[in-house]
């Protein structure tokens, strides 16, 4: 099994789901590069400042609903950064393979971040703040079983569309984690703006950090 192969065409078929056509076309490009030359990194280059995908975003223009553009980033980000691994391992004489990527690939993270008050410290979890901290183990497994199964394909298009059944009960597991962190949660889909203790649109990003025996995080200084 090619991994950065299947990655690349996966990359192509998510930037044709959101109707980025050229994006795609340049990805076609990259594919027709690597199955000449198994040795290139062709993704890097564009991606890289001269890259015909350097200034890429994938915007409300591309995905309106904003769970799904998350999860959309997260994903292309994601088969990016198994492209950089498999490449940057070849160039020095190593395969990356399943195992490896089970084993080091899009752990879940000590470090959830929110938003925190400057003015009155209130601390806040928006649900982006949820879906953004749990993205990186759901998309890390289900590429990683679509690369061993096959399908990888379909995994992506489940992420993207969020066709994860498992996605209700991890934000279940995380708010629960939150409420005994004593953490208040925004519903609203995006970072915080304004604080609903104090008015004050004095916000910034703040850190919290997963206990490792209890079932809460543990707030950090900025």
């Amino acid at each position: 099994m090619d991994i950065y192969l299947s990655a690349l065409r996966a990359i192509k078929m998510l930037f044709s789901d959101i109707g980025k056509n050229e994006a795609a076309a340049v990805i076609g490009g990259c594919i027709a590069e690597y199955e000449k030359n198994d040795r290139s990194n062709p993704l890097k280059r564009e991606l890289s400042h001269g890259g015909r995908l350097y200034e890429l975003t994938i915007g409300k223009e591309d995905v309106p609903e904003a769970d799904k553009r998350l999860w959309t980033i997260e994903t292309f980000q994601a088969l990016v950064a198994i492209c950089a691994q498999t490449a940057e391992s070849a160039a020095n004489g190593f395969e990356t393979d399943i195992q490896f990527l089970r084993n080091n690939f899009g752990r879940i993270n000590d470090i959830m971040m929110i938003g925190r008050c400057r003015r009155c410290g209130r601390r806040e979890a928006t649900a982006a703040d949820i879906d953004k901290y749990l993205s990186k183990p759901i998309i890390s497994k289900r590429i990683v079983d679509g690369l061993e199964n096959g399908d990888l394909d379909d995994e992506v298009g489940r992420l993207i569309h969020m066709d994860l059944p498992e996605l209700d009960r991890e934000r279940r597991r995380l708010r629960r984690k939150l409420t005994n962190s004593e953490i208040p949660i925004n519903d609203g889909y995006g970072i915080l703006a304004v604080c609903n203790g104090c008015a004050s649109e004095d916000i910034e990003q703040s850190r919290l950090l997963r206990h490792t025996t209890e079932n809460r995080f543990v707030p950090l200084n900025n």
